[in-house]
């Protein structure tokens, strides 16, 4: 099967990448590489590789003619929620631009499965597991876009006949990420002592490991098809910074003291977020594998901080 996968040479995206080639299908790659690289990517024959932006209609049309793909999972995005705050503009250029961008241009090819990867960021704020029938209302610029990309790609797309399925995500970690976001930072400085500069220590999320994350990509992508659908892909259960702080020092045997750093406080910042995942287990009987503490254990290994 052909598959395309934009933002492919990113942090899910690699990992998406490696398994899809591992289960015989042919895996083009569209990534602007403004945040990755192409040796990210590995060497196999059944990977083609476009260096496209997914904002650029010609480009990214004659990409996709070239490859003919039967599924597109699009997880090109702007998605480090501080950076995002600091370029609004093209925080929503690339998130709803570039997602109707991509819908227009794959709208001639039949029977087309296209995976929307979002976020539990469109959610409102709430202390309850988030279910995917609730009402949006997101509270940053990340969350916005990612709300408008979906209601670009459930209304403004110019097929009927789309096998949509929208994703929307918990906070994936796990070896590899691209950008800083709270467990490399942490591992970072760990590489250089047990004080850790952080921001907010009480902030809650639904830490998912990468592995479970492409189990359930995977599965969505060569599933057979069942209409247009909207899932959550999370845990169901939540960790504050200062738990994730816990754990690995329980890992590493050390104590791990955190410094407060009012520099990293973020002026949006929920209190938690936790959504359940009854309707995808239901739909592809996906559960995640990894407790946090081993999804922990395989990212400090790969970062040279255990031992395997």
């Amino acid at each position: 099967m052909n598959v395309t996968v934009t933002g492919g040479a990113g942090f899910v995206g690699v990992h998406l990448v490696k398994s899809l080639l591992t289960h015989g299908h042919r895996v083009q790659v569209i990534d602007d590489f403004s945040g990755s690289h192409p040796s990210r990517l590995p060497e196999a024959p059944g990977l083609r590789v476009d260096h496209v932006d997914v904002r650029e209609a010609i480009d990214l049309q004659r990409a996709l003619d070239g490859h003919a793909p039967a599924v597109i999972v699009h997880l090109a995005a702007r998605h480090f929620i501080p950076y995002c705050e600091a370029h609004p503009l093209e925080t929503l250029d690339v998130n709803v631009k570039g997602t109707a961008t991509l819908l227009r241009a794959a709208s001639g090819f039949r029977d087309l499965r296209f995976i929307l990867a979002s976020s539990l960021a469109v959610y409102p704020p709430r202390h309850e597991l988030l279910l995917e029938d609730l009402s949006l209302g997101p509270i940053d610029i990340y969350g916005y876009s990612k709300w408008q990309a979906e209601l670009v790609a459930q209304h403004g797309q110019p097929r009927a006949d789309l096998d949509l399925t929208i994703v929307r995500m918990g906070n994936v970690y796990g070896p590899g990420e691209t950008n800083p976001h709270v467990i490399p930072h942490i591992l970072e400085q760990l590489k250089r002592g047990d004080a850790i500069d952080l921001g907010n220590l009480e902030s809650r999320r639904d830490y998912i490991y990468v592995e479970d994350v492409v189990d359930a990509l995977l599965a969505l992508a060569t599933r057979q098809a069942d209409g247009p659908q909207v899932f959550n892909l999370s845990t169901g259960e939540d960790a504050s910074v200062s738990d994730l702080l816990e754990v690995m020092g329980k890992l590493l045997k050390r104590s791990i003291r955190p410094r407060p750093a009012p520099h990293l406080l973020r002026p949006v910042d929920r209190p938690i977020l936790r959504a359940d995942s009854s309707r995808l287990r239901a739909a592809i009987g996906w559960r995640p594998k990894h407790t946090l503490q081993e999804g922990l254990r395989k990212v400090m290994v790969a970062e040279g901080l255990l031992s395997s």
